[in-house]
């Protein structure tokens, strides 16, 4: 058997094992491309590569992950709003999509993607150090009421989700706590840590380890229950701060006029790797939660995030420094 009829028999093999609704059309035939708006090494990075291996074994198709960093994700995210609607362009993105707009000046409009899936959603973590005087977030709000406070937050960033709840508990608490920005989640939680900024809402992908390790201290969690491997901490709605009820969140856009059938293959595409069980497996080892929402559900998500978003940048007249 020469190599060329090798190659024909396995394609065809190849083929006939795809489903019925990806075996029926031309796309995908060539690699696509995931563009994360942040950079390598960090949480949506890893998750954007677990996800994606499947994806491609699901398509048949290489997968190829791009790191496009920079302005809180913006600059990545107008890279595939700007992209050719054919597919092969989609963009991973995080909750900070839905404050970019009202803080960057944008080169498109967040109408300009489409919400495809929501892959994964994670609560927050209201954390101290280990060695810090608040056990409690009433404690810690006691002292913030002190004009002579120097109690403060730190963020991964200007318009990151964690810039944002600590604007929000400023509003909601009545207090005046400082904001600590940092280029990034590990040296925000290394100062922190060190003792250098009071707290910080950090994802439980990036703090749940350092919590049960002891080295942070949980004060409260933004999720609607509590966390089963945090089930003595409560939530901000159980400490009467409902308002800052949050979940963070990764999922996939693409290009507004990219067409309807390939957005439905690749949606449907998507949710069979992200509920894949190895892709399961290696989400929740990160501390992300699996919820492959459909576009509509995720539409839904990102609308009433920019609201509230929207309001808080408002109130808190937060501007990009």
């Amino acid at each position: 058997m020469n190599i060329g009829f090798k190659l024909l028999v396995a394609a065809a093999f190849s083929v006939a094992a795809l489903p019925a609704s990806y075996a029926s059309t031309d796309f995908p035939d060539k690699a696509v491309r995931i563009i994360v708006p942040y950079a390598a090494g960090g949480g949506a990075d890893a998750a954007a590569r677990l996800i994606g291996k499947r994806l491609g074994e699901v398509l048949a198709q290489p997968v190829v992950i791009e790191n496009r960093a920079g302005a809180g994700g913006a600059i990545g995210a107008a890279n595939v709003a700007s992209a050719k609607p054919d597919g092969y362009t989609l963009l991973f993105d995080a909750a900070s999509f839905t404050i970019n707009p009202f803080i960057h000046k944008l080169s498109f409009k967040p109408a300009d993607l489409k919400p495809l899936l929501q892959a994964v959603v994670m609560p927050d973590i209201l954390v101290v150090a280990s060695g810090s005087p608040y056990n409690t977030l009433e404690e810690l709000l006691v002292d913030a009421k002190d004009p002579n406070s120097k109690v403060s937050y730190a963020s991964y960033g200007v318009g990151s989700t964690a810039h944002m709840l600590g604007e929000l508990l400023n509003i909601e608490a009545g207090v005046q706590m400082l904001h600590v920005p940092y280029r990034g989640g590990a040296p925000a939680i290394a100062d922190l840590i060190g003792g250098q900024v009071s707290s910080y809402f950090a994802s439980a992908a990036s703090s749940l380890q350092l919590v049960q390790a002891s080295r942070l201290k949980p004060l409260a969690v933004t999720s609607p229950q509590r966390m089963p491997e945090l089930p003595d901490v409560p939530t901000v709605r159980e400490l009467g701060l409902a308002a800052l009820e949050t979940m963070e969140w990764n999922g996939f856009f693409v290009p507004v006029d990219t067409p309807q059938a390939i957005q439905e293959l690749l949606e449907k595409a998507l949710r069979e790797a992200v509920l894949s069980p190895e892709v399961q497996e290696g989400l929740k080892k990160m501390g992300l939660t699996p919820v492959a929402r459909s576009s509509a559900e995720f539409q839904k998500v990102v609308e009433t995030d920019m609201a509230k978003w929207e309001k808080v940048i408002k109130q808190a007249n937060v501007t990009a420094q």
